[in-house]
C-alpha cells in the first residue's frame, strides 16, 4: 500500500527553496549591478534555509538495508546530481570563456575541474549542498551503526561533531576540503530531524490548530529576539545562537506549511525542488545584466529576476523530470540487487 504524501512538508520545502533562489538572485544582482532590495529578509532566510534543508533530509533517513545498498541509494539520489551538473557547470563556464562572453575571472580551465574539491568558485554554486548532504548521510550512517540509535550516545557525539566543524569553517582553526567542515556543522540539524520523527509525531497532521499557531507566534517571537539583526539581545551570531536560531527558524516555516498545508504552485516547487536547486544559477548573471539595463530601481530588478527565474524552471521542471530522471533524482542509475 503507497503510503500518503505529506503535503505540507513539500510546501514547507517549497518556501526554503525560494527563499534560497531569493537570497542567490538579491546577492547577484548586488554584485553585477550596484543594486538592490534593503530588507532584512535575506539575513534571517540565512539563519535557517539551509539548516532546514538538513532537518527535511533527516526527517526522512532510512538505512536502505544497510551497507552498500545504503550508498547506491545516496549515490543516485545525491551524487550522479551533484556530479552531472558539476560537469554541465564547467562546460557551460568553458564555452563562454572560449567565445568571450563571460567576464567570470574565478574560471580556471582544466584547474576548475577541481572546484568541488577546493571549494572555489563554480557557475551552478548552489549544488555544493548536493555534495554536503552526501557527506552528512555518510557521518549520520556511521553514527547510527556505531551508538545503535541511542540518544544518550548520539546526541552528545553529534554536538561536538558540530561545534568542531563550526570551529573549523567559521573559526578557521582548519580548511577541510570539499565542504566537509560545513557537513559538520549541518550534521546536528540533520539529526534533529531524525530524532523528531523517531521520537515525536510533530510531522503527522494534528487536529489542534490552535496549539500549531501559539507554537509558530512563540517560535517567530523568539527567533526575532534572538537574531542578531533585530539586536535585541545579541548583536552578532556565536555557535550557541547559530544553532538556536537555525532550529527556530526551521520550525518556523515547518508550523507556517503545517497550518496552510499546501500552496499549489509553492508546494509543486517543493516537490520537486532540486529541479530548481540546480538550474536556477545558471540564468542570473545574464538576467541581472540585461534587466539592469532597463530596470533602474533596484528593487523591481530583484522582483523581475526572481519572478523570472522561479516561474520559468516551475514551468520546465514537468520536462525535467520526464526526460532527465536520472540527473534530477527521480530515478535511479545504479540499480539495487536484491537477494
Amino acid at each position: 500500500m503507497k503510503k500518503q504524501r505529506i503535503e505540507y512538508l513539500d510546501l514547507a520545502k517549497g518556501i526554503c527553496i525560494l527563499l534560497v533562489v531569493w537570497v542567490h538572485v538579491s546577492e547577484n544582482v548586488f554584485c553585477l549591478t550596484g543594486r538592490g532590495l534593503e530588507t532584512s529578509l535575506n539575513s534571517y532566510s540565512a539563519s535557517f534555509m539551509m539548516p532546514l534543508y538538513f532537518f527535511l533530509s533527516g526527517l526522512f533517513f532510512k538505512a536502505y538495508g544497510g551497507g552498500w545498498n545504503f550508498v547506491i541509494k545516496k549515490l543516485n539520489r545525491l551524487l550522479i546530481p551533484f556530479a552531472s551538473f558539476f560537469i554541465l557547470s564547467w562546460l557551460v563556464s568553458w564555452v563562454l570563456c572560449e567565445f568571450g562572453l563571460s567576464g567570470d575571472k574565478t574560471f580556471k580551465g582544466l584547474y576548475s575541474l577541481l572546484a568541488f574539491y577546493t571549494e572555489e568558485p563554480m557557475r551552478d554554486g548552489p549544488i555544493w549542498f548536493l555534495l554536503c548532504l552526501f557527506e552528512v548521510n555518510l557521518m549520520y550512517y556511521a553514527i547510527y551503526l556505531l551508538c545503535k540509535e541511542k540518544v544518550a550516545f548520539v546526541v552528545p557525539l553529534v554536538l561536538f561533531i558540530g561545534a568542531v566543524g563550526y570551529c573549523f569553517y567559521f573559526e578557521k582553526v582548519l580548511d577541510l576540503p570539499m565542504y566537509i567542515d560545513r557537513a559538520m556543522y549541518f550534521l546536528p540539524f540533520f539529526v534533529v530531524g531524525g530524532l523528531v520523527r523517531k521520537h515525536t509525531n510533530f510531522m503527522y497532521y494534528g487536529e489542534n490548530v490552535r496549539k500549531d499557531v501559539w507554537m509558530l507566534f512563540l517560535c517567530a517571537v523568539a527567533f526575532v529576539a534572538l537574531h542578531p539583526q533585530s539586536a535585541f539581545l545579541f548583536s552578532k551570531t556565536n555557535i550557541f545562537i547559530f544553532y538556536v536560531l537555525g532550529v527556530l527558524g526551521t520550525f518556523v516555516v515547518l508550523l507556517l506549511a503545517k497550518i496552510l498545508k499546501k500552496i499549489p504552485v509553492i508546494s509543486y516547487i517543493g516537490r520537486y525542488s532540486i529541479v530548481m536547486l540546480c538550474l536556477h544559477a545558471f540564468p542570473l548573471p545574464f538576467l541581472s545584466k540585461i534587466l539592469g539595463k532597463y530596470i533602474s530601481d533596484g528593487a523591481v530588478l530583484v522582483w523581475s529576476e526572481f519572478l523570472i527565474v522561479t516561474l520559468g524552471i516551475a514551468a520546465l521542471t514537468p520536462l525535467c523530470i520526464k526526460y532527465f530522471p536520472y540527473i534530477f533524482a527521480q530515478k535511479d542509475l545504479i540499480k539495487i540487487k536484491e537477494d
